[in-house]
């Protein structure tokens, strides 16, 4: 074996230390080497002399209290941020499409069945024939009414459709409010959270072992996010053709 080999491979089974212990413990068996070799030994005696490389790093970690079977009891790394942040987005784009797909069916469904009834609300009514009577019908706004005016049939309908648009808005407004309040404390609380987030990621970078925190505030901040989401899919928009209509009678 050579030198180079030599101290390539002790580096990597010593490579729990800290980088300044391990170059130390490097440049020592490296000195060792060269005097061995200038006392005319070569270089794969003066190598051979250290015995065993598993009972001369047994040793080495020995002298630093470490486990010489440290390797094989190393647990599977964590995902680093990256990954879980990459994860959770991919998670809450495919929730947020599912949700955006429901929502347009029930909205949908819905403003069929709203226009079928505005149609029929505005469907023109055929005048009744009046049944022959023996009196001449009396005047006035009983006659005009019993008459079937057709003015006053239009009349009614549009009152009965602005009292159905009032109540429809009313019931908006109280939904849309309604979604506010409940997303409020969840912002908040992922406010709380994304705080968090950014002070455990200080103490990670400072060497403190908070990863697993910092993970959890993360995934707490990507669940307010997507709650968040949510409720704005949810909103109870103005339909466009009420849009129109509105500026038409304006």
């Amino acid at each position: 074996m050579r030198k180079e080999e030599f101290l390539k491979q002790l580096q990597e089974r010593i490579r729990i230390l800290q980088p300044s212990e391990q170059q130390d413990i490097l440049d020592e068996y490296a000195q060792h080497i060269q005097m061995r070799m200038e006392g005319g030994l070569s270089e794969e005696e003066a190598i051979r002399d250290f015995g065993s490389l598993d009972d001369l790093t047994a040793q080495i970690l020995e002298a630093y209290h470490i486990s010489p079977d440290w390797q094989e009891r190393v647990k599977v790394p964590a995902p680093t941020v990256k990954e879980a942040m990459a994860a959770g987005a991919g998670w809450l784009e495919q929730f947020r499409q599912k949700c955006r797909a429901a929502w347009s069916g029930f909205r949908t469904w819905l403003s069929e069945k709203w226009n079928r009834a505005k149609n029929a609300l505005h469907r023109e009514k055929q005048p009744a024939q009046p049944e022959p009577e023996e009196e001449k019908p009396s005047r006035g706004f009983w006659g005009w009414v019993s008459a079937g005016n057709r003015k006053f049939w239009h009349l009614v309908g549009d009152l009965f459709s602005w009292c159905l648009r009032a109540v429809k808005v009313l019931c908006r407004w109280a939904w849309n409010a309604a979604l506010l309040c409940a997303a409020i404390p969840v912002v908040c609380v992922a406010g709380f959270f994304l705080v968090g987030a950014g002070t455990l990621a200080v103490l990670l970078i400072q060497g403190y072992p908070v990863i697993g925190l910092l993970l959890g505030c993360i995934g707490a901040v990507l669940c307010g996010f997507g709650v968040l989401v949510f409720a704005l899919t949810l909103i109870w928009h103005k339909p466009a053709n009420e849009k129109k209509e509105v500026q038409d009678h304006a």
